[in-house]
């Protein structure tokens, strides 16, 4: 088979990389497989863990009691980490065996050609830190320029961030994202895009690729306002990008995955603090489905404001991605 490109190491002539039709059949359910079904068994996992742990807890529940919130929240605690480490460790293993035994090529073809905790990893991840600080800060403060900036209906308790379980935790949230976000980079960026570029031209790679990668975090919001929503995917997709561009610019998937884990900590981190402080919230697990309930997020006014920190946004993240599409690759 002839090849229009490769993004990382070769692919051999032997290899059978997924076409783009296919990709659209096979990404929802290599996703739906590991994060669902999968996910689920380590969801089974933690509640083995909770009746081995916290014998009481597990024979109220098996006694028909309703959990209170402390209660749901400390059961929580037993089924995230399980679910995570399953759901997302289980899209690594998916991804290595679609690129070994049916597409018939080596690791180093979607870009593991290093031990991925290496050191790169880590200059990457302080740097995805930093660059989502300074999205954040930066777009909230120009769309505060053209909006005003308005009183929150919400008392801002910050006395509730010295709680020892708060730094529990985020240390739990930085364990869980060393996982979710490389995975993330190995499915995408890795086995995907390599696979697209060579079937189709990088172009496509990039294009196929990154409106898969947006399309699942439609579900982040789902319920949600349409501002909500189009602010999330938008940003999604802009971040997609950007990835895609680390990507080939390094002939790696391991920056990427160092970025995308510091860019990560810091968005899920604001989102915690924002969550502790205006409800007192301090368990992991409670902490985690709040922010993620979207009937209890705000009505979102697509208005100049919001335009205007949107477009910040989106512009702060693509001019990077923009300048390395343009650069000449690493050798």
């Amino acid at each position: 088979m002839t090849f229009k490109a490769h993004i990382y190491a070769p692919l051999p002539d032997t290899a059978k990389p997924v076409s783009g039709p296919w990709s659209f059949l096979q990404v929802p359910f290599l996703m739906v497989l590991s994060v669902l079904v999968i996910g689920a068994i380590g969801a089974v996992i933690g509640v083995v863990i909770m009746m081995l742990l916290n014998p009481d807890m597990a024979e109220s529940f098996r006694d028909g009691n309703k959990p209170d919130d402390e209660a749901l929240g400390q059961m929580m605690n037993y089924l995230m980490p399980g679910y995570v480490i399953a759901g997302f460790g289980s899209m690594i293993g998916l991804a290595f065996l679609k690129t070994g035994a049916f597409e018939k090529r080596s690791l180093a073809t979607i870009g593991l050609n290093k031990f991925l905790y290496g050191g790169g990893f880590w200059g990457w991840l302080i740097s995805g830190m930093v660059f989502a600080a300074l999205v954040t800060a930066s777009s909230q403060y120009i769309g505060g320029l053209v909006g005003g900036v308005e009183a929150s209906d919400h008392t801002a308790d910050w006395t509730a961030l010295q709680n020892n379980g708060v730094y529990l935790g985020f240390g739990i949230l930085f364990l869980l994202l060393m996982l979710q976000a490389p995975a993330e980079e190995i499915f995408f960026r890795g086995w995907l895009m390599s696979a697209l570029s060579a079937r189709h031209g990088v172009f496509w790679g990039v294009a196929v690729t990154s409106f898969l990668f947006m399309a699942p975090h439609f579900f982040n919001t789902m319920g949600a306002s349409a501002g909500i929503s189009l602010y999330n995917l938008l940003g999604v997709g802009a971040l997609g990008l950007l990835l895609a561009a680390i990507s080939l610019n390094k002939g790696s998937v391991i920056p990427a995955a160092g970025f995308h884990t510091g860019y990560n900590f810091i968005i899920f981190s604001i989102g915690f603090v924002q969550t502790i402080v205006t409800t007192g919230e301090t368990n992991f697990g409670l902490m985690l489905t709040q922010m993620f309930d979207t009937s209890a997020m705000p009505e979102v006014t697509m208005d100049g404001q919001y335009w205007a920190d949107l477009g910040a946004r989106l512009a702060i993240t693509l001019l990077p991605a923009v300048y390395l599409f343009r650069r000449k690759p690493a050798a």
